[in-house]
């Protein structure tokens, strides 16, 4: 899911949500210097901003854990709304 992740204070960069829950969230972000510990601001496509605290950090990829957990239908609506496309497999006899 696209999104804006910024620290407070700070301009806003785009990163794609790969992975959401109540309490987190992961994603890839390419163009912003933060660190383990930064609390962030951010602002998914159809949701409102949210404040996480960064967990930690493999390369572009970042875990954040959520202030203030989101509530499962939320998160329920996002899911299905960004699902990735899957393919219509059919078996050939």
């Amino acid at each position: 899911m696209p999104a804006r992740l910024r620290l407070p204070g700070g301009p806003g960069e785009p990163v794609m949500v790969t992975d959401l829950s109540e309490h987190g969230f992961r994603l890839e972000c390419w163009g912003m210097q933060v660190s383990c510990g930064d609390s962030v601001i951010l602002r998914p496509q159809g949701l409102e901003s949210v404040c996480g605290t960064i967990r930690w950090i493999k390369g572009p990829k970042i875990d954040l854990a959520f202030s203030r957990p989101l509530l499962g239908p939320v998160v329920e609506h996002l899911a299905h709304q960004h699902r990735p496309e899957i393919a219509d497999l059919r078996m050939v006899a």
